[in-house]
């Protein structure tokens, strides 16, 4: 890339990313919901609600906007939990944009806050938010500090969640100081406490901290293992700024053994990512590694290009550390430019960042750069004592991992493997081309003699020449037919493209659309902390779905959750659920049913009262599956609609089958029975839709049926609910193989 495309690329990214900023951020229909709203609390819970989904997603300067719109209302409301919230909120948007100072400003607000609402769970997230500020910004004596505080609020309390962070960002301290085997030792402690709790966002971050320290220990494939399974659960979870911290770490591992041009290609597509999330951190990363790559691979003016892009980033967000990256390879390129007054300007930048924060790695790497400087100016006494620096920061950093040497010694014979096979490969390809141009030189001598023959016989071809002519006219004249024919297909080619684009588009808005109506599995872990979802729409977007919800009194401890399966799948199935899930919210926001049958009826009278609006007979239904599940007095009250409710009590499966009829337009219809089970702690129940048990497959392509389904629950019954839910996972997948899923999938697990 040249200058100046570079320049026009930087133009137009900081250009948008203020455009944005000035841009109104909720979409014309939310705000008329928005407005429908009573100016309450719960219309701060819903804006906050919605700034952490913008958060999950990226948008870090729209979570910013909404979260200040809460802030409004709750100065105007004097609710001190929803100002505490929403400074958090704003903080996290701050940090994600670059802004360190005025997120620390907000997090000192929140901890007083939370303080004063006695929440110390608040008061401990906001310790550790304010270790990653000074973390990003290089003070790693002042993180560690914070990151302690946090550490045994946490474990006072009880909170596995918070433990696992702070034991990734011990190991984040640990790895800047390039203390490896601590930060592995951490990270890993970390991972194991998320897979506990089945953090899935939590464990693909994870997966990106342990991989990040085996590349420094350059175990390179056990690093790609990391990464390549963080990349799966972050694809799966939709988490754009995780997906791009995996393109940029899977190029840190191409850039290591050489592939440069993967690499590049790699932290491109990271880049891409981290401009429309607006994370000026990650985006410098992204530049500081294209530019080092090109370093490497001796293209050092176009690196000179991107590592002052990271450089001028960096400057902008204060991230002291990246800057003490930068600098070194700006120093170490401009030595190899022969640029000698510049790149020690550079190197001495780097080595005072280095020496402030206590950066072992690029204390070696300054030295290593001064050596060859004085090198090049013949000043060979100092570059004596440059190399001696170098080598003693380098064994220092060789001591702390003690199982360095014998892993970089198995991939540097792995690489050396390479190299030799891929040099015989080449010696054999270069074997071929010498055969290759022998055999030309003969086929040319022979052509020659061919060409004397051919002038003998010239008079005679003379005729056949003319004929040719007309023989050639008229293969033109339909070379020019076919040529029209293959435009017109092409036209109509490039109009179903089109037409298709729209269509998937407006699927994929209609997905997105689904998806806000399906409650957030971090509310139903919250309910029910020993419980998973396992839910796999066969388009698009989905008939089946899942829902819960709690009443509006605060005496009921009451959480509701459901299986449903509407009628059909794909956007029909989808446009049915969605007046299904309206119906269910209506029966216990509007109409305040807390029994499960009289909501199945009043959720049935609604959907048929819906349908009814058309001027044709519309028969579409629900099959659900509802529990009211009240942990306090570990009661339980179930309807069904075809679907049954499974429920293990003393180890032996037992069923509840449904009222044989579905919710929507029925002959002869019934009320819903309600049943009430009362069940011990480590007892657990099934709530599912009938696409697991009905998908064909196997040996003989026959279905999977509800007797094996319920084996595989028995089976793992005292496992982990996220070993539970992965046994479903591997048993469908194995069982439906190269089939077509045939249905939607939807099951729910909950331990009392």
């Amino acid at each position: 890339m040249n200058r100046f495309l570079l320049a026009i690329t930087s133009f137009l990214y900081f250009t948008i990313q203020a455009d944005s900023i000035a841009q109104t951020v909720l979409s014309d229909s939310l705000v008329q919901v928005l407005k429908t709203i009573p100016e309450d609390t719960n219309k701060v819970n819903r804006l906050l609600d919605l700034s952490s989904e913008y958060l999950d997603q990226g948008a870090s300067v729209r979570a910013d906007s909404v979260a200040r719109l809460a802030l409004q209302l709750s100065t105007k409301l004097s609710y001190k939990r929803g100002l505490a919230l929403s400074y958090n909120t704003i903080s996290y948007a701050c940090e994600d944009l670059g802004n360190y100072a005025e997120a620390t400003k907000d997090q000192l607000i929140v901890m007083k806050l939370q303080g004063e609402l006695g929440n110390r769970k608040g008061v401990a997230s906001a310790y550790n938010s304010l270790g990653n500020l000074s973390s990003h910004q290089g003070n790693y004596e002042e993180a560690l500090k914070n990151y302690q505080i946090s550490f045994q609020i946490q474990k006072e309390i009880g909170n596995k969640k918070g433990i696992a962070n702070a034991y990734t960002n011990f190991g984040n301290i640990y790895y800047f100081q390039g203390n490896f085997p601590e930060a592995l030792k951490s990270g890993l402690a970390g991972l194991k406490v998320r897979e506990e709790i089945g953090d899935e966002k939590g464990i693909s971050d994870s997966y990106i901290n342990v991989g990040s320290v085996y590349v420094k220990l350059h175990n390179f494939p056990e690093a790609l293992k990391y990464y390549n399974t963080s990349m799966r659960i972050s694809r799966k979870l939709g988490l754009k700024p995780n997906i791009a911290l995996n393109y940029l770490s899977i190029g840190d591992v191409n850039e290591a053994v050489g592939q440069y041009e993967e690499g590049i290609k790699n932290f491109l597509a990271g880049a891409k990512i981290f401009k429309e999330t607006g994370d000026k951190y990650n985006l410098a990363s992204c530049y500081y590694a294209i530019g080092l790559a090109h370093t490497k691979h001796g293209e050092l003016s176009t690196a000179l290009l991107y590592l002052d892009t990271a450089f001028t980033i960096q400057t902008l967000t204060g991230d002291k550390q990246g800057l003490a990256f930068t600098l070194t390879r700006l120093g170490e390129t401009n030595i190899l430019l022969k640029d000698t007054k510049e790149g020690r300007k550079k190197i001495n930048e780097a080595l005072s960042l280095a020496i402030q924060l206590k950066l072992l790695e690029t204390k070696r790497d300054c030295y290593l750069a001064f050596a060859s400087l004085d090198s090049l100016e013949g000043n060979w006494k100092q570059a004596f004592a440059d190399s001696k620096h170098y080598i003693i920061y380098r064994d220092s950093l060789t001591n702390e991992a003690n199982t360095k040497k014998t892993v970089q010694a198995q991939m540097q014979y792995d690489f050396d493997k390479k190299e030799g096979l891929a040099k015989a490969e080449q010696e054999k390809k270069d074997a071929l081309a010498a055969e290759e141009k022998n055999r030309q030189k003969v086929i040319t001598y022979l052509i020659s003699s061919g060409l004397i023959i051919v002038l003998v016989l010239a008079g005679f071809i003379f005729r056949g020449y003319r004929q040719k002519q007309k023989a050639n006219t008229i293969i033109l004249q339909q070379k020019q037919e076919v040529e029209k024919s293959k435009e017109a297909i092409e036209h109509q080619k490039h109009i179903v493209e089109e037409k298709q684009k729209e269509i998937l588009d407006s699927i994929s808005y209609a997905q997105r659309l689904q998806k806000a109506i399906l409650p957030r599995r971090r509310d139903i872990h919250k309910s029910f902390p020993n419980s998973f979802v396992l839910y796999r729409p066969k388009d698009i977007v989905a008939g089946d779905f899942y829902w819960s919800s709690t009443p509006r009194s605060s005496s009921l401890n009451i959480t509701f959750i459901a299986a449903a399966d509407c009628t059909g799948h794909g956007v029909p199935g989808a446009m049915v659920s969605i007046v299904c899930s309206n119906a269910l919210n209506r029966a216990v926001k509007e109409f305040g049913l807390t029994d499960p049958g009289l909501i199945l009826d009043k959720v049935r009278e609604v959907v048929i009262e819906t349908f009814e609006k058309s001027d044709s007979e519309v028969k579409d239904g629900m099959d659900i599956s509802l529990a009211a599940i009240d942990q306090v007095k570990g009661e339980i009250k179930w309807a069904g609609a075809n679907n049954p409710l499974w429920y293990i009590q003393g180890g032996e499966m037992k069923e509840i089958t449904a009222n044989k009829q579905a919710i929507g337009k029925t002959d002869n219809p019934k009320p819903f029975t309600t049943h009430i089970l009362n069940l011990d702690p480590g007892d657990s129940i099934y709530l599912f839709t009938d696409g697991f048990p009905d998908q064909f497959g196997g040996p003989k392509g026959k279905k999977l049926k509800y007797k094996k389904f319920q084996e595989i629950i028995v089976q793992k019954h005292g496992s982990s609910f996220m070993d539970l839910k992965k046994e479903l996972e591997i048993t469908f997948d194995d069982w439906k193989g190269e089939l077509e899923q045939i249905d939607d999938v939807c099951v729910i697990g909950i331990k009392i």
